[in-house]
């Protein structure tokens, strides 16, 4: 009976234990499946790391040029931003070394003042980046080997300068925000040597020019104008009125309405009398809002022994300023007489422009006999020449002093010059001092040189 229990034992023990390694060898299959599908973790998650957190590339994937052209585009607080990237890009250049270029070739920046105090560059390359529709390469400057102490002078310059910009840059600035530009940014540009050079030449106008009068007709003309006057003013300090009235010249072929009333202000006689006809020709194209100054220049002109074109050029802007629509036929004579109130003269007739008749001795015919000979003459016999006919006195008289009179109803443009005075230009004249005052509409008696008055 007790072996019979111990055999039940001993069978239930082995399949116990045949149990159990079934069990194990499932479990090891199963775990060898796990671990074949799935790849070994460690004994920490990991996380991808943020962008933040990533490393740096050495070198970005685009080359010079493409930066170039990016930065082309962006405004000067960007670029002055990107100067303290120093990622590399290609060729030895960093990021902010094509910020810089792109900070002085977009937009003027004034590297020489930025570096003031410290080493300027001594090293440049030209670095093509694009080509224009012409097929012409651009390029801009790159300055290599420039250190971290200079890049950190140029950061503070920019940052804390308002306009850290050239003169052509302030200029350009100046001209794009022409509408409503900004006090300050006037105010730099007043500072410029450029602008220094062009008020020296005016202060020795006897009429004084205003600052904002300057800048007006500088921002009518274009840069390289300006900067060829100051560049002849470097080499040689030309000061003289001829000097001031080429300048002027060269505004006003630039179609600068500011340099063709400056003209008139500064120089009245020089552009009345010493213009040609095509510069005259172009004042009158610009002068187009009504002044003192204007009208009193179209009158002179009027009446003053130039061209047609000038004379009806002069008619057409005194009837625009009149407001009044000029005839189309004998512009001239009318505006003469609308304005000046001179008539023209009437055209005489044909036989009135014949001279007067000469003696003729009669041919003798061929059977008349010779002549008898010449008698003395006596008291009594009128000399030969006595009988010629000649145009009585008082033809004559009409003949030259009709014009006379009709020329001095023509008023006359008088530049006033040194130590004249209402006085002495009235007695010079032969007129009232008060018909001058009235002519001309004084309000006092003081007269600066250089002032154009009409003589009646």
């Amino acid at each position: 009976m007790e072996n019979k229990k111990v055999d039940q034992i001993s069978w239930l023990t082995k399949s116990l234990f045949i149990s159990g390694a079934l069990n194990i060898v499932l479990l090891t299959l199963f775990f060898y499946w796990l671990v074949k599908e799935v790849p070994p973790s460690p004994y920490c998650e990991l996380k991808p790391a943020e962008q933040q957190e990533e490393q740096i590339p050495l070198a970005i994937n685009h080359g010079n040029a493409e930066i170039l052209r990016g930065f082309r585009s962006l405004p000067l607080e960007q670029l002055a931003a990107k100067l303290s990237d120093t990622q590399q890009v290609e060729n030895g250049y960093a990021q902010r070394d094509l910020a810089l270029s792109a900070l002085i070739t977009f937009h003027h920046f004034d590297l020489s003042r930025a570096l003031l105090g410290q080493p300027q560059p001594t090293q440049q390359r030209m670095m093509p980046y694009a080509k224009n529709r012409e097929g012409t390469l651009l390029e801009v400057t790159v300055y290599p080997g420039l250190t971290d102490q200079q890049f950190q002078s140029i950061m503070q310059y920019a940052q804390t300068e308002r306009w850290p910009l050239t003169s052509q840059g302030l200029f350009q600035l100046i001209r794009k925000q022409r509408a409503d530009p900004d006090p300050t940014l006037i105010d730099a540009f007043f500072l410029t040597p450029e602008f220094l050079a062009v008020e020296m030449l005016f202060n020795r106008s006897e009429k004084s020019v205003d600052k904002k009068e300057l800048l007006s007709m500088i921002c009518q003309g274009d840069w390289k104008l300006l900067s060829s006057f100051v560049e002849q003013q470097r080499l040689v300090q030309d000061l003289s009125p001829a000097r001031r009235q080429k300048f002027l010249a060269d505004y006003i072929d630039r179609e600068s309405r500011t340099a063709a009333y400056i003209m008139l202000k500064t120089d009245p006689g020089f552009a009345l009398k010493k213009f040609d006809d095509e510069h005259v020709l172009a004042m009158l194209k610009l002068l187009v809002v009504k002044t003192e100054l204007a009208e009193q220049f179209s009158l002179a002109l009027l009446n003053s022994p130039r061209s047609d074109l000038v004379l009806d050029a002069a008619a057409k802007r005194l009837y625009e300023f009149a407001g009044e629509t000029p005839p189309e036929n004998n512009l001239s004579k009318s505006a003469l007489a609308k304005f000046l109130n001179i008539k023209p003269e009437p055209e005489k007739p044909k036989e009135e422009e014949k001279t007067a008749p000469v003696a003729t001795v009669p041919k003798p015919k061929q059977n008349t006999p010779s002549p008898l000979p010449k008698a003395k003459p006596s008291a009594a016999t009128p000399k030969k020449s006595e009988n010629i006919p000649i145009a009585k006195k008082t033809d004559a008289k009409q003949v030259i002093k009709a014009p006379a009179k009709n020329q001095a109803r023509r008023p006359r443009m008088y530049v006033v010059g040194k130590g004249d005075t209402l006085k002495s230009i009235a007695k010079k004249f032969d007129m009232e001092v008060e018909a001058l005052k009235k002519t001309n509409h004084l309000k006092t008696d003081t007269l600066k040189p250089g002032t154009a008055l009409f003589i009646p």
